[in-house]
């Protein structure tokens, strides 16, 4: 009988095959180009290289603060990160690059990788190679592979990609690439060298671009929008959208220049001889200038809908105890809303004012365009080619536009001043002196402010004003000796302060609360609350400050109704001109000390007039529309000069009700009042 548990020759062979088969899979899974050995291997070098990154971040960053606290002029450079790198363990080469070696790409017109264009426009683009000029590239060594490690757009970034260092690419070939995304073509320049064109469709959308040269690749992304093409025709009258409510949002700029910046411009360098002041509650302080660990101030933004309390802007004090609130540098755009969005979720965008004009969110059209020098008689002054002359600086910035606002800017016909000012310092609370007089001008609380005096003489008291300082002072070519250039506050200079006010780093879009006590001086103690005159209720009457605290600056609503060195150009009535002759012409040109309106309207306010008197960046026409046109934001007056009323007030009186407020503005003769005052301004 034959053994039937025995295996056959056959079958043996056929297991040992599938067995192979098996092993043969399981070695492909395990060793193959995508097998788990080498992805897993793939992971742990992605996580390493993560770690690189994260760590390069943390250094630049450590860099960077260095630099600001220590007011360093040297830039940082990806070989001082790679220092810092190599001292924490990681294995750095580095390779010494010919002199025309590129490094990298740049597109000069493209704002943190993304261009800006207008339904149908086109736009050619340059690529500016980044050289060595004999320098370096570094490269981090993970898994015996070389990662090159570079700063893009500020930011510490590790190639994913390994790189042999001794077979560089060298080919300059310009190449194109749409990665997602078709509301934009894009393709070379059929007859430029490194030029590539974008032209925009008809709709609105994100395009990602792949653009390589040198061996070396950047990505943009092309964004359309439904913006006021270049060029285009303003429409006072035809274009109408809400402008109601608003926002407006800040970016600071570096130094004297237009150069986004993360932090504000520090005060310390601009004291000329003042004292740092904070607070401790409502205790005096006195913290360092270099502000460590923010002990003396900090702009602090606020997120969201809620109100900002929380930021403490830079004060300073001068000899005679006079209060000072520094006011940096910045760019600003404006979101206007057909609601309160604060209290109101169903808000909805209606339009802008950037850098592009004032324009309707919904089709692009344009209100009013950006503005530009005008005679005495407020026509355009056109250039040898024909073109009007611009007067608003602008700053592309996250794919936006931004107006730097004409306060620190050396256009004298919008408020500026004859050098670019990297900030200012303004008055903390309206001027007061000794016997109403020009005698130890002064800001300071507790004190009746000055009143009952030509709106000339306040301008006189102001260029006059040395604060009990005995350094930092200048005599200006108008002859007077001042300290820090102390004028009368200018329309440019409340409108940035205002500005500032409301974005995040201020009140967040909420209302100042009103200094509504009834002699028109600086108590701060509001009726309804009672209180006595005393040089500290300040404190208690914090919500009256431009931050909701005891570092903002007070009395910008009710008080006093503030005069501010503004004028017709275009009065009839020789003794409103006299009232404020000491810088008051008619026909006058604007000064850095005054600025010159042209109106010959009979109506200081309810018209359209409002867009074609007023300036961008004053805090009147960006926030005027409420009403017929007589109301602005929180429904604050917005009057402006007319053939009977010379001069401008801000900010109304104490009893001026809800039509008083950061931004309210009144035409006014400049003549003798008792409820009128004025406040100074320090420019380094």
């Amino acid at each position: 009988m034959r053994n039937t548990r025995g295996i056959t020759l056959i079958a043996l062979v056929v297991t040992l095959i599938v067995l192979l088969i098996l092993a043969g899979v399981s070695i492909s899974m395990l060793t193959g180009d995508n097998g788990i050995l080498k992805n897993a291997k793939k992971s742990v070098t992605e996580t390493k290289l993560g770690e690189i990154e994260e760590a390069g971040g943390i250094i630049h960053n450590d860099l960077l603060i260095k630099k600001y606290q220590e007011n360093l002029e040297r830039e940082i450079t990806i070989g001082d990160i790679a220092n810092g790198l190599e001292k924490e363990g990681y294995e750095i080469k580095s390779v010494q690059l010919t002199q025309d070696a590129i490094t990298g790409i740049e597109i000069e017109e493209a704002t943190n990788g993304k261009i800006i264009l207008a339904v149908d426009e086109r736009k050619e683009l340059t690529i500016n190679p980044i050289t060595s000029n004999g320098g370096y590239a570094y490269y981090v060594v993970v898994e015996g592979k070389n990662y090159e490690i570079k700063l893009e757009n500020g930011s510490f970034k590790v190639n994913r990609e390994p790189q042999n260092i001794e077979e560089q690419p060298t080919t300059n070939e310009l190449e194109v690439t749409i990665l997602k995304g078709e509301t934009v073509s894009a393709e070379k320049h059929e007859e430029k060298e490194k030029t590539i064109v974008l032209q925009a469709g008809k709709t609105a959308g994100e395009t990602i671009i792949k653009v390589t040269y040198g061996g070396k690749m950047l990505e943009i992304t092309a964004i359309v929008k439904i913006i006021p093409p270049e060029n285009a025709e303003e429409d006072i009258e035809g274009v109408t959208f809400i402008t109601d409510y608003g926002k407006i949002d800040i970016i600071w700029l570096e130094g004297t220049s237009n150069i986004p910046s993360n932090t504000p411009n520090s005060p310390a360098n601009y004291l000329s001889g003042m004292t740092p002041v904070g607070w401790d509650g409502t205790s005096e302080t006195s913290p360092e200038a270099k502000n460590t660990n923010n002990s003396w101030y900090k702009y602090e933004p606020k997120q969201g809908t809620e109100e900002n309390l929380a930021s403490r802007w830079a004060n300073a004090k001068t000899a005679n105890g006079s209060y000072f609130v520094w006011i940096p540098r910045y760019a600003y755009r404006i979101t206007y809303y057909d609601k309160d969005f604060n209290v109101d979720k169903t808000a909805q965008i209606t339009g802008y004012y950037d850098g592009h004009g004032m324009w309707r969110e919904s089709d692009g059209e344009l209100k009013c365009k950006l503005d530009v020098k005008k005679d005495n008689s407020g026509n355009e002054i056109k250039d040898e080619n024909g073109k009007t002359i611009d007067l608003i600086e602008t700053v592309d910035y996250n794919g936006e536009k931004y107006i730097v606002h004409p306060a620190f800017t050396t256009s004298l016909d919008v408020g500026g001043w004859n050098e670019n000012l990297p900030g200012f310092w303004i008055a903390k609370f309206e001027m007061s002196s000794l016997g109403n007089g020009t005698s130890d001008l002064r800001s300071v609380p507790g004190v009746t402010g000055c009143y009952g005096q030509l709106i000339g003489k306040y301008y006189t008291m102001a260029r006059e004003a040395t604060y009990g300082m005995t350094e930092g002072l200048n005599t200006d070519t108008d002859g007077n000796n001042s300290f820090m250039y102390s004028h009368m506050l200018k329309n440019s200079e409340w409108g940035a302060t205002a500005y500032l006010a409301h974005s995040s780093y201020g009140r967040n879009a909420h209302e100042i609360e009103m200094n509504s006590f009834s002699y028109y001086n600086s108590f701060y103690n509001v009726t309804s609350t009672g209180g006595g005159r005393s040089a500290t209720s300040y404190t208690k009457n914090q919500l009256q400050s431009t931050t909701g605290n005891v570092y903002g600056v007070y009395d910008m609503a009710g008080g006093w109704k503030e005069n501010v060195a503004a004028w017709n150009t275009k009065i009839t009535n020789t003794e409103w001109i006299n009232n404020g002759g000491s810088f008051a012409k008619k026909n006058g040109t604007s000064t850095k000390y005054a600025t010159s309106y042209v109106s010959t309207t009979l109506a200081g306010s309810g018209t359209l007039d409002v867009y074609k008197i007023c300036k961008i960046g004053d805090g009147i026409k960006e926030v005027a529309g409420k009403g017929n046109y007589n109301l602005g934001w929180f429904s604050d007056n917005s009057g402006y000069v007319d053939v009977n009323n010379t001069y401008f007030a801000r900010g109304g009186n104490c009893v001026s009700g809800m039509q008083g407020g950061v931004f309210n503005s009144t035409g006014v003769g400049g003549t003798y009042s008792e409820d009128s005052g004025f406040r100074t301004v320090l420019c380094p």
